[in-house]
């Protein structure tokens, strides 16, 4: 999938395009995609593995605050994240990022959702396996 995505932006950011009064052989030659070297691809795949170690990581963090019992998403994300991160717009974000990792965890049957928007921890830790 990867070297798909890097072979359309080579050829995309390869392939002359239409430009009114410019003769095409007076057009500037464009560079190709840093994402097009062999090195790119596998500084990509290590990113990719950082972030899914990262969310891994989150949702471990996550799936132990219910630990005693059925919390509401908001206390999960007042106990994960710190008090100056949820200023203003901020604990709207979190929200939102807490929810997707209580998705996953819900998924994996880590997490279970319950009445009034409680989550309640399984016992599992399949998330990370």
């Amino acid at each position: 999938m990867l070297s798909l995505m890097c072979a359309r932006i080579c050829v995309s950011e390869n392939t002359p395009g239409p430009r009114q009064g410019v003769p095409r052989d007076d057009r500037p030659a464009r560079t190709p995609s840093f994402l097009c070297t062999p090195l790119a691809m596998i500084e990509a795949e290590s990113r990719s593995a950082e972030i899914i170690k990262h969310h891994v990581q989150c949702c471990g963090s996550i799936v132990g605050i219910p630990n005693d019992g059925q919390r509401t998403s908001e206390q999960i994300v007042v106990a994960h994240f710190e008090p100056n991160l949820l200023k203003g717009f901020g604990f709207r974000l979190a929200e939102n990022e807490v929810r997707s990792h209580l998705e996953l965890l819900e998924h994996s049957g880590d997490a279970e959702w319950g009445a009034e928007d409680r989550v309640e921890r399984t016992g599992t830790t399949r998330v990370e396996q």
